[in-house]
């Protein structure tokens, strides 16, 4: 048996509003139109890894709130991603937890 969700419908359900919080960032890809458009997307995604300001945004949002007393969760698709900003907050947050598949800060 399935279990299907239409998200519209199970999001008025909820007692919760959603919102989007939009962060602009200076952020600027640099890599041309590649004619591959996978190989484009995988420069995009290793740009942006590597953009140490949009980074710092990320780690600030979440030293903040956790003095506010709150438990962020940071979703990213890359694991060299996620290795750098664990790194990047461990010296500021008591408790960094990482859930990847074979993966350790080092």
């Amino acid at each position: 048996m399935w279990y299907r969700v239409d998200a519209k419908a199970a999001a008025i359900e909820r007692p919760f509003q959603h919102t989007v919080h939009i962060r602009p960032t200076s952020f600027r890809p640099l890599a041309e139109a590649a004619p591959d458009q996978r190989t484009l997307f995988h420069d995009l995604y290793q740009e942006l890894i590597a953009d140490a300001q949009r980074n710092q945004m990320i780690c600030d949002e979440v030293v903040q709130s956790v003095r506010e007393g709150r438990s962020p969760l940071v979703l990213t698709e890359r694991k060299e991603h996620l290795k750098a900003l664990a790194r990047q907050l461990q010296s500021c947050v008591q408790h960094v937890i990482c859930f990847a598949r074979r993966y350790s800060v080092r």
